[in-house]
């Protein structure tokens, strides 16, 4: 009898063990899940930052390209306003020789 009881206590003994192994494995697998989730949302986040990188970029491109039509637009005007001047200088030097 003792022997019997002895050999139902190992029994149940490695029925527990088995038991909290599965709920070991049970957890594992839900931190694995939950890590897997996790680099996912890590993933789509840095997606989500690079395309705002790249809008960042292509916006900062267009800036530039602006501020160079508007410089280029300031120079073809000084170009402009030079031809003027060296007209009116002509002009001047004209007047001096009539005089």
């Amino acid at each position: 009898e003792m022997l019997e009881m002895l050999a139902r206590m190992e029994i149940l003994a490695r029925m527990e063990m088995l038991a909290k192994m599965g709920m070991l494995a049970r957890t594992l697998e839900m931190l694995a899940k939950m890590e897997m989730l996790a680099k996912m949302e890590m993933l789509e986040m840095l997606e989500m930052l690079a395309r705002m990188e790249m809008l960042a970029r292509t916006e900062m491109l267009e800036m530039l390209e602006m501020l160079a039509r508007m410089e280029m637009l300031v120079r073809t005007e000084m170009m402009e306003g030079m031809e003027m001047l060296a007209r009116m200088a002509k002009m001047g030097m004209l007047a001096r020789t009539e005089m």
